[in-house]
């Protein structure tokens, strides 16, 4: 993904209010994007599509994917 994609898709997720943006001060230390409570509405969907490419990975035509935590995990862990 190229940085002009990623920055489209950041400034349409924060005008959806699924994310929010957090700069660190001085600048140099970046920013920290998070799910807005609406934004973890859509853990329905992340789940049922983890589940989904959780079983269809190892097919025998599949690319290999990545396997990646479960979104429940990846949400708990951003919470602490």
């Amino acid at each position: 993904m190229s940085a002009k994609v990623l920055r489209e898709q950041l400034r349409q997720m924060l005008a959806d209010d699924l994310i929010a943006r957090r700069e660190f001060h001085p600048i140099r230390l970046g920013v920290r994007y998070q799910l807005t409570p609406y934004g973890h509405t859509l853990g329905v969907v992340f789940e049922t599509l983890w589940r989904w490419g959780r079983k269809h990975v190892s097919r025998p035509h599949a690319a290999g994917g990545t396997i990646v935590m479960a979104p429940r995990q990846v949400i708990r862990q951003e919470a602490l």
